[in-house]
C-alpha cells in the first residue's frame, strides 16, 4: 500500500500543439465539401434533397436515410436552441438522443430496402 496516493502532483501536457482555429476550419470545409460532393455525383442523395416528398413516398433507400438524418439533424438543433436552458444552446439533447437514433436508422434503412425489394 502506498502512502502517496494523491499526493503527487497530476501533469497532463499535450504532445503535440492543436492546429489553429483558421486551420481547423479549413479541414473541416475541405471533409464536408468533399462528402458532400461525393453524395451529389455519385449517389442518389442529391434528387432526394431537391425532390423530398417524392423520395420519401418510394425513393432509393440510401436517399430516404439522408432526408432522415438531415431531418432529425434540424429538428434536433431547432429543439436544443429552443429548449430553456439557461440562455444557451443544450448539448445534452444529442446524448439523449445518441442511443435511440441508431436504432431509428437501422428501421428506417431496412424498411425502405424492404420495401424496394418487395416493388421489384
Amino acid at each position: 500500500m502506498t502512502s502517496l496516493t494523491g499526493k503527487t502532483e497530476a501533469v497532463c501536457a499535450p504532445t503535440r500543439d492543436p492546429p489553429s482555429f483558421g486551420l481547423a476550419m479549413f479541414g473541416a470545409v475541405a471533409q464536408l465539401g468533399a462528402l458532400g460532393y461525393v453524395w451529389a455525383t455519385q449517389t442518389s442523395a442529391l434528387a432526394c434533397v431537391a425532390a423530398p416528398r417524392a423520395c420519401a413516398a418510394g425513393g432509393d433507400p440510401w436517399g430516404q436515410q439522408v432526408l432522415l438524418t438531415l431531418g432529425l439533424a434540424a429538428a434536433t438543433w431547432v429543439k436544443s436552441v429552443l429548449r430553456p436552458h439557461g440562455g444557451t444552446s443544450d448539448v445534452g439533447i444529442f446524448d439523449q438522443m445518441w442511443t435511440v437514433l441508431p436504432i431509428v436508422y437501422a428501421r428506417a434503412l431496412f424498411r425502405g430496402a424492404r420495401r424496394r425489394l418487395s416493388s421489384a
